[in-house]
């Protein structure tokens, strides 16, 4: 049995059983207490650089609450018995209570304010919540080669564990895989097709060609009196090697997965199906045919290095299907691994890709995950006219304290010497360098980041000098 939660969420369930129960949802409700009594202790897994946490689980004397974190995905909270499954829905309150303080002095104090800001992000109505859509987030990140070295900060796979049953309406990891493999083979046949030497073996009339195989050819040609023909092994150097063969057969896989989870990849379906349709007929002379053990003896050129990932990628998409396309047509129910996405990360990428996307002319002057002394900052613009420090906050704390923090942090990265001398900045200047948070707002958020946009809708934060603020609109379904 899965408990549901939405991303930044509060489920609190409590440990008086109500009265007015039916037997069956009384039933329900003690075995959930019987579990929860055994997560005392339990200490959820934490991932990547920042350590963030999958979902907090805690207790007082009347309740037991789970909230999620900045992750999506699915994991066991207690094993092949109880899982937790979180789903990337944006709170609109959000972008709102961030606006309104932000907006506010700083100095005017407020006691109650922070209890009412989150009495109003966490019991906001359902329609305030918007769905975002990661995977096409994730197809513009993936997309552009400049983020290969971040990608493992994305997301995280425990193929060790015992894997979890969903409907495959609720699958997201398989999607997941889908778009990243689509991608990495789109820049392989951008690039080229890998060409090498490899082994043919063939019967071959009136000739003779590398060596001959005596078993094969007294079976085929002796016993059948066929004898001016041999059967013979030799080397051809082209693009029908066992990695291109191993590509195009994940590839019949992935094309009748599209077509029969269509709804499953929302708005990003039309671009999945025009990168297969780009793809497919630079396969048409590349063999179906494949023997799965010889993955493990393929040898990776680092001038085609994304041979190596999309090799990987494609070996866990057809341990997903175990190896039968059959499988990877629709199902009602579908086995995956837990799995956890980081929406922070991804969410910092995207700001990124947009922007170098809208500037392809300045491409030079941004700089994702600058590093400064053991930190790293988001982005860095070092463009004359534009020069500022961007920090992209997934989802806006909503408390005035937390908010002076981030203000701080972004603030303190413009004053490292690492990042004026970047700029170009004198030591003897006086000059403060903008500072600029991004945050999501799919209201009122822009799309288009082009230098002039920023610099355009950047709202400033009163209290502050030079820092400013800016929502961006995510994609998102429905």
């Amino acid at each position: 049995m899965s408990l549901t939660l939405t991303e930044h969420k509060l489920l609190k369930y409590s440990k008086v059983i109500p009265s007015d129960l039916s037997e069956d949802n009384e039933a329900l409700h003690k075995a959930l207490l019987d579990d929860f009594s055994f997560l005392k202790d339990f200490k959820p897994r934490k991932f990547f650089k920042n350590q963030t946490a999958s979902f907090l689980f805690s207790e007082n004397e009347n309740e037991y609450s789970i909230q999620a974190d900045y992750l999506i995905g699915v994991d066991w909270l207690l094993p092949q018995k109880r899982y937790v499954q979180v789903f990337p829905k944006l709170n609109q309150e959000i972008s709102v209570v961030f606006d309104e303080l932000t907006d506010l002095d700083f100095d005017v104090e407020l006691p109650t304010f922070d209890q009412q800001i989150e009495s109003r992000v966490f019991k906001s109505e359902s329609n305030k919540q918007i769905e975002v859509d990661y995977l096409s987030m994730l197809m513009t990140i993936a997309g552009d080669s400049y983020f290969d070295p971040y990608l493992e900060d994305l997301f995280y796979i425990d193929y060790d564990s015992f894997p979890i049953q969903l409907n495959s309406k609720q699958d997201s990891l398989t999607p997941l895989l889908v778009v990243r493999y689509l991608q990495l083979v789109k820049r392989i046949v951008q690039k080229g097709l890998k060409k090498s030497y490899y082994k043919v073996q063939k019967n071959l009339k009136n000739k003779i060609k590398g060596k001959i195989l005596v078993g094969q050819h007294i079976r085929n040609n002796i016993f059948k009196n066929r004898f001016t023909e041999t059967y013979c092994e030799y080397q051809v150097f082209g693009e029908n090697n066992s990695e291109n063969r191993f590509l195009k057969m994940v590839l019949r896989f992935v094309s009748t997965y599209i077509d029969e989870h269509q709804k499953l990849f929302h708005s990003s379906i039309d671009e999945l199906k025009h990168t297969l349709h780009y793809i497919n007929p630079v396969f048409e002379l590349v063999d179906l045919d494949f023997n799965i053990d010889g993955v493990k003896n393929l040898k990776y050129n680092p001038f085609y290095g994304e041979y190596k990932e999309a090799i990987k990628i494609g070996k866990l998409l057809l341990e997903r299907f175990a190896y039968n396309i059959t499988l990877a047509q629709n199902r009602d129910f579908v086995m995956t691994s837990p799995f956890w996405i980081n929406m922070p990360a991804l969410f910092e990428m995207y700001i990124c890709a947009i922007m170098r996307k809208a500037n392809m002319n300045k491409l030079d002057t941004i700089k994702f995950q600058f590093s400064t002394y053991g930190n790293a900052l988001d982005i860095l613009i070092t463009d004359n006219q534009y020069s500022m420090v961007i920090d992209a906050k997934y989802k806006m704390h909503y408390q005035k304290g937390q908010i002076h923090d981030d203000i701080r942090q972004v603030s303190g990265y413009a004053r490292l010497r690492k990042v004026r001398r970047a700029l170009n900045i004198s030591e003897d200047s006086d000059y403060i360098i903008d500072c600029l948070i991004i945050y999501p707002d799919m209201e009122n958020g822009i799309e288009n980041l082009t230098f002039e946009n920023i610099n355009q809708y950047k709202q400033a934060i009163p209290a502050y000098h030079k820092v400013w603020k800016l929502g961006v609109k995510l994609p998102f379904i429905g």
